[in-house]
């Protein structure tokens, strides 16, 4: 049966995501329900009570060709082993869609963790729409120096909007 999460689904899901997702840390897991778990951005899977798939629905706004629109972010896709080739996580993507269109939301974005899961995503209709480049960025120590520092708990937010404002401004 898939339903919004309830609050006695929380147990359930931070186990599920520390099965389906072993290199978080325990800091990050704990950041991650603090500060963005909500259980109504929160789509379940449940099988004798029990959570055994769920999808986070993460709201956000993106600039797409100089438009504001409302988006959503999959996140934490996870479905426990016992459980996967069931076609679970398809059912969960595909009652997100009838969420999305019910909302007015325009479309939704998502990270596959692994390679091998593109070609799932595809199959749901998902597309590659942004590229990958890892680049290394070498400093001298007067550089540095003059470009790089610290900053403190009280600058993060600060720190956040600025990259906000600036990225809202570039398209998607």
């Amino acid at each position: 049966m898939i339903d919004f999460a309830q609050n006695t689904d929380f147990n359930d899901l931070v186990q599920l995501w520390k099965i389906c997702f072993p290199t978080d840390s325990e800091c990050f897991v704990d950041m991650y329900f603090r500060e963005k778990y909500k259980k109504e951005y929160t789509l379940v899977y449940r099988f004798n009570n029990r959570v055994i798939a769920a999808i986070q629905m993460l709201p956000y706004t993106m600039t797409f060709f100089g438009k504001k629109v409302n988006i959503v972010y999959i996140s934490g896709a996870a479905t426990l082993p016992e459980f996967r080739g069931k076609g679970l996580m398809k059912s969960l993507l595909q009652k997100s869609f009838i969420i999305n269109e019910q909302n007015n939301i325009a479309f939704s974005v998502l990270i596959p963790q692994e390679k091998w899961l593109v070609n799932f995503y595809n199959q749901l209709g998902y597309i590659q729409a942004f590229g990958y480049q890892k680049n290394k960025v070498f400093f001298t120590n007067s550089q540095a120096s003059e470009k790089i520092f610290p900053i403190t708990d009280n600058q993060i937010a600060l720190a956040y909007q600025f990259y906000n404002e600036h990225s809202q401004k570039r398209d998607f």
